[in-house]
């Protein structure tokens, strides 16, 4: 996990990981919940050297960047209802509360594979 290069949006390596974790389990033991938590961010910019690119503007992922700072993150994670067991799946920025709308559809941008 720790060399998963994360940024906003949903990542595939991570979905593989809880594909592969879960693969013997049970039915019972793959039972879960998405939660959505979003937190208060203090809006700041911070150039990233090692990938070119300015960090702290809204940012959905695959739904598109904007120019307005970032003051607020959407945290996507799945948690067992059966068993105890959490995973952030991945996180959207952005300048404001999140609509509920445009949580929706970063909830559709996960990858099909994750069933």
């Amino acid at each position: 996990m720790e060399k998963i290069q994360m940024r906003p949006g949903f990542h595939d390596a991570i979905l593989a990981l809880i594909k592969e974790k879960f693969a013997g389990s049970s039915d019972q033991d793959k039972l879960c919940v998405i939660a959505f938590d979003e937190i208060h961010l203090k809006a700041r910019l911070a150039y990233q050297r090692s990938d070119d690119i300015i960090e702290g503007f809204a940012d959905h992922g695959p739904l598109g960047r904007s120019n307005a700072c970032a003051d607020h993150a959407l945290v996507m994670m799945v948690r067992g209802i059966t068993k105890r067991w959490k995973q952030p799946l991945g996180f959207f920025l952005s300048a404001g509360t999140t609509k509920g709308h445009r949580a929706a559809a970063a909830a559709g941008t996960v990858h099909p594979s994750c069933d």
